[in-house]
């Protein structure tokens, strides 16, 4: 097991990690960084183990006693590639590793139409209209994705602006592309529309 830095003196973990194949890899990695940065999502958008500098020594022992557990996990160099595939891509490329209890899933981020908060968990619905649920609350997927045209509409969904056909207002509901619908909360409106409109118009851009 190796705890590592994110940021290094001469350069940072990836630097490091790059001389090295994915596939190779036979040790589990604690990842530790005192800010946010692409870096720190790369590690988290993969689900590979993560320590938020400052942490105490309960944070520490548990991060410890997870990557003991997880030291025969098959998939670990799944979420390795996972981690270093989103370091070299662009926004509309990104995918996510998701933890369900089958195993890890990995969807692109330009798939997930929306998700929505439930007991227990979480449940993401895709563009093709499947879904699938995880145990980790919304709010945590939240953080992650707001960065990537993702927005928190009312306090049980969190959607992808980028897959909206229409807001409608007097009825405060969101259509997207699919035609599937999900509420908004009118006192989110101006920041749904500044956010929505900042969508379109990066895409509009990159198109």
């Amino acid at each position: 097991m190796v705890i590592l830095d994110i940021q290094l003196e001469d350069g940072n973990a990836f630097d490091l990690l790059n001389q090295m194949n994915p596939e190779d890899i036979d040790f589990k990695i604690v990842f530790m960084s005192s800010y946010q940065s692409y870096l720190e999502e790369a590690v988290q958008f993969a689900a590979v183990d993560f320590l938020k500098k400052p942490f105490d020594e309960g944070e520490f022992v548990l991060a410890l006693d997870k990557a003991i557990d997880s030291i025969n996990d098959i998939e670990y160099n799944q979420r390795l590639s996972v981690m270093f595939n989103n370091l070299n891509k662009n926004q509309a490329e990104k995918i996510m590793l998701f933890q369900l209890d089958s195993g890890p899933y990995t969807v692109p981020l330009v798939e997930i139409e929306c998700g929505e908060a439930k007991p227990g968990g979480a449940i993401f619905r895709l563009v093709s209209g499947s879904d699938f649920k995880v145990s980790i609350p919304l709010r945590r997927y939240e953080i992650l994705l707001s960065k990537y045209g993702f927005f928190r509409c009312h306090p049980l969904f969190v959607i992808n602006l980028n897959l909206i056909d229409a807001i409608d207002i007097p009825t405060l509901t969101i259509r997207f592309k699919s035609g599937h619908t999900v509420p908004f909360e009118d006192w989110r409106r101006p920041s749904l529309l500044k956010k929505y409109n900042e969508a379109k118009e990066q895409d509009l851009s990159q198109g």
